[in-house]
């Protein structure tokens, strides 16, 4: 499969945001250093695994509160990091919040900034949904949570990936923060988000990593709500409808490798890969 730009980006963006590089666009791009010409092979040899983790967790129903599947989905990705050198935690959340909790995953080794990578387990899709299962057609694929937001969860775990191969983590600070009620939020707030606003005070960049527009395409109209220029809720494969509300499939559907987003919600220095 060719180069996805949205995992190859997604990288970069966490260069950027741990100060290994500083410099962005095209002129950037074309003067890789064999470092980041390693980082961008890796990625290109490794998409078709990215790609089958996501299938593994899209089959998985993590409907907000389907709580054991939520945790069911964290499992996956508490594997793959603590095969990466985390200290990765599950966060439960007290009874009278009733909600599954969160995955918190950290390194430290001591330098540069601290960098918070922002995904969420959950999806608006309950047990009792019919739309269920991913389905790949060649380019593309849909599902419930392959772009809102699965696809993005893979996408920070294959950056990070990347980045492991090079040995780029040695000296990292990153704290990674999947909640488990982003769709539907547990209460109250003052405890469902303790832990993912104190990560955010703790830090110096904040990405989110749910969704993206194509380029070329019109943005949805929650984006203008969003912190990155790019952000949005909605599929990456078709533009959103002059109606409030959306299909189950628009909301679920995207390119494979299509434009990363970045946001933050948490009061840190909001940085946005940019798109190609």
């Amino acid at each position: 499969m060719p180069r996805s730009p949205r995992a190859a980006h997604a990288t970069l963006a966490v260069l950027f945001g741990l100060g290994l590089i500083v410099a962005s666009g095209p002129a950037a791009a074309q003067s890789l250093t064999p470092t980041e010409e390693a980082i961008a092979r890796y990625v290109d040899e490794h998409t078709e695994e990215a790609i089958a983790i996501l299938e593994r967790v899209v089959n998985m129903n993590s409907g907000t509160m389907n709580h054991a599947g939520v945790r069911e989905v964290g499992r996956v990705f508490e594997e793959e990091f603590t095969a990466l050198g985390f200290d990765v935690r599950w966060i439960d959340m007290p009874a009278e919040v009733n909600r599954a909790g969160h995955l918190f995953a950290e390194v430290d080794g001591g330098a540069g900034p601290r960098v918070l990578l922002i995904g969420h387990l959950d999806t608006v899709f309950e047990e009792n949904s019919p739309f269920q299962h991913f389905e790949r057609d060649g380019s593309a694929a849909t599902g419930p949570g392959v772009e809102d937001m699965k696809g993005g969860n893979v996408v920070v775990l294959l950056a990070l990936k990347a980045l492991h191969s090079v040995g780029a983590l040695e000296n990292a600070r990153i704290v990674v923060a999947f909640t488990g009620d982003e769709e539907k939020p547990g209460h109250p707030l003052e405890i469902a988000r303790a832990d993912l606003i104190d990560a955010g005070r703790r830090s110096d960049v904040a990405l989110g990593f749910e969704g993206g527009v194509a380029p070329g395409r019109r943005r949805w109209p929650d984006a203008d709500r969003a912190a990155g220029p790019f952000a949005s809720r909605g599929s990456a494969a078709t533009p959103r409808r002059s109606s409030e509300t959306s299909t189950a499939r628009e909301r679920s559907s995207r390119p494979l490798g299509s434009s990363p987003t970045s946001t933050t919600r948490c009061g840190a220095r909001s940085t946005s890969p940019s798109t190609p």
